[in-house]
């Protein structure tokens, strides 16, 4: 029997730190509505429709059913956000693995079979059809006969699309976890209840050799092609902090901000925010990785011997002491505030160690106070090898969303991985949203356009870039820019810095190198009070992005403060006229998310009707 080729869409969901998926809950109705539009109402009008308007909207998706699953991940929800982050991808990989095995594709399966009892011929009569009701049912438990299995494995004809999204940390975590997608004996967890559905025979060594694709592709094999879609990160630090080790902005609004940051994330997130956001040599570093250090000084102090222990009381109560006078961390602090972001974000070199501070996270519950190897991660650094970056460039829609001002916590240059800050000049030609006013505008936009390539061009600039009022961002000034040219901006930084090195002995024979960038060449942007690690910066850029410049304002000053998660749908308190502007802002990364999918899908005649 003949069957409709079928297309499953998975978007995968990734929440920021100490959140959880009801903050991308918002984002994922949308997502499931926009798809249900396209998809779903427009299948039931073409009954009404002429035959020759049918063949004019739906002559290349005639055949095909578009099915969505959407991930919402809460495995890394709240406090378990502040683990590593190579903890918090396989975390998130096992989710993954488990939604599909328990709910998508038993759900899929289950649809593909009430279709083709429904569509069988008229020759059943109503007992037959519920004989084939029932035999679905006893099937749930059991494998599927072999009229079934044939149905399913011979007769479908499957595409599986795959597209992420991750908010602020989310968008790291994503890397990581794409880099696990292809990544053999990635310890995908196959201890799960549902081995006797659909196992073809497939040994469980097997399924221990193999990627979580190749996984997918084995157990299933009506799923033909596995295919990456898009990777899309919103307010994610790719940079890091860019915060400068002294303040450099003259305007007071601009300090207040960064102390704001500060503040937050270094009581919030305890040495994860220090190490995140103020260098231990700045003035109001020195008391605060002070206070840490006592703090680590107390923990080495209790792993001494016995015949110490008098001086180790003396220290801690000196500790004790200088813990109150300061009153920024207690000795008793939770277990992520050591863990969180400083993991994610270290710059050292401690490789060798890796093994050991993996045998200390599984330990980590049991033994609360013991920081030994929290040091051994390499961060964004090791996100930025060319190991992730490869598979992270399999995805062929990668784009980087940030808010070019009042996004506190990631910095619109660490968010769109750029050293170039185009905000002073766009406040002089007044195409900023005036600071009376409250709204949210596409300010540009960049990448998405290929040479030769007509037809995308064409399709992107009329499903993405058309200003259409009033739910639309984009408006008659959002503008198409040139990708920017951070080579050449890094090699400008380089001469500069080399510059002043040469005026003193110390470092005149030391002149950083473009081609092989020392980790120490970091540049302060004074203008626009940012400070970028030049080599991280040259590394991510490696591959190419497309990136949204989003400007989004609210008279109210706490308000601005709340932006990294306004522009996301965060539940937060705020007035109805700023969660229009979440709505506009959440439909447009719905809509992106929607377009990327069409276009790779190839069914580009589809017509979404968001606005």
């Amino acid at each position: 029997m003949k069957m409709n080729k079928q297309n499953i869409f998975i978007c995968i969901l990734s929440h920021g730190v100490n959140s959880s998926k009801y903050d991308l809950e918002l984002l994922k109705n949308k997502i499931e509505k926009s798809f249900k539009i396209a998809f779903g109402n427009e299948k039931k009008e073409e009954k009404d429709k002429d035959s020759k308007k049918e063949k004019r909207n739906s002559s290349s998706t005639n055949n095909i059913d578009n099915t969505i699953y959407c991930i919402n991940s809460n495995c890394n929800s709240y406090i378990k956000s502040h683990s590593n982050i190579e903890i918090l991808a396989k975390n998130l990989i096992n989710e993954t693995k488990e939604t599909l095995e328990n709910e998508i594709f038993p759900s899929f399966e289950k649809k593909i079979l009430e279709k083709y009892y429904k569509s069988e011929p008229n020759d059943y009569n109503d007992s037959e059809k519920s004989k084939s009701e029932e035999k679905l049912n006893e099937n749930k438990k059991n494998k599927y006969n072999e009229e079934e299995r044939k149905l399913l494995y011979e007769n479908c004809q499957c595409n599986l699309y795959i597209s992420v999204l991750g908010h602020s940390l989310g968008g790291l975590i994503l890397r990581y976890f794409i880099k696990l997608l292809y990544d053999k004996n990635s310890n995908i967890n196959n201890n799960d209840d549902s081995n006797d559905n659909n196992i073809n025979d497939i040994n469980e060594e097997i399924y221990n050799s193999l990627s979580l694709l190749d996984y997918i592709k084995q157990k299933h094999s009506y799923i033909k092609k596995i295919i990456p879609c898009s990777y899309i990160s919103v307010a994610t630090p790719h940079l890091g902090s860019c915060i400068p080790d002294i303040q450099t902005n003259v305007q007071l609004r601009s300090k207040l901000t960064n102390s704001f940051q500060s503040i937050i994330f270094s009581t919030i997130f305890g040495d994860t925010g220090r190490e995140l956001n103020i260098p231990k040599n700045s003035l109001l570093g020195s008391v605060l990785w002070r206070n840490s250090n006592n703090n680590n000084n107390n923990n080495n102090n209790k792993s001494t011997s016995s015949d110490n222990n008098n001086n180790n009381n003396n220290n801690n109560n000196n500790n004790e002491e200088n813990n109150k006078k300061i009153n920024i961390r207690g000795n008793h602090t939770r277990t992520g505030s050591r863990l969180g972001l400083r993991l994610l974000l270290r710059k050292d070199n401690n490789t060798n160690e890796i093994n050991k501070s993996k045998e200390s996270y599984s330990s980590m519950d049991s033994n609360i106070n013991n920081d030994q190897n929290i040091d051994d991660f390499n961060g964004i650094d090791a996100l930025n090898n060319i190991t992730f970056l490869n598979k992270l460039e399999k995805f062929p829609c990668r784009t980087l969303v940030g808010c070019l001002r009042n996004d506190c916590f990631v910095r619109y240059v660490s968010a769109l991985a750029t050293v170039i800050d185009p905000k002073q000049n766009l406040q002089k030609e007044e195409k900023l949203i005036p600071d009376y006013k409250e709204d949210v505008k596409l300010i540009s936009y960049s990448g998405f356009e290929e040479e030769g390539n007509d037809e995308m061009n064409a399709f992107y600039q009329k499903r993405l870039f058309e200003p259409k009022y009033p739910l639309n961002i984009v408006d008659t000034t959002t503008e198409k820019v040139e990708d920017p040219d951070i080579d050449g901006t890094i090699k400008k930084m380089i001469d500069e810095l080399n510059e002043v090195r040469s005026k003193y002995r110390r470092t005149k024979n030391n002149l950083f190198d473009y081609n092989n960038i020392d980790p120490s060449a970091v540049y302060v942007d004074k203008d626009n009070n940012n400070q970028y690690s030049l080599k991280l910066a040259k590394a991510i850029n490696s591959i190419k992005f497309r990136r949204l410049t989003v400007d989004f304002q609210t008279y109210n000053y706490i308000l601005q403060l709340m932006t990294h998660g306004l522009i996301i749908g965060k539940n937060l308190p705020c007035d109805s006229r700023t969660k229009e502007l979440m709505n506009k802002m959440v439909n447009y990364l719905a809509t992106l998310v929607m377009v990327d999918y069409l276009w790779i899908s190839g069914q580009t005649n589809i017509t979404l009707n968001n606005y």
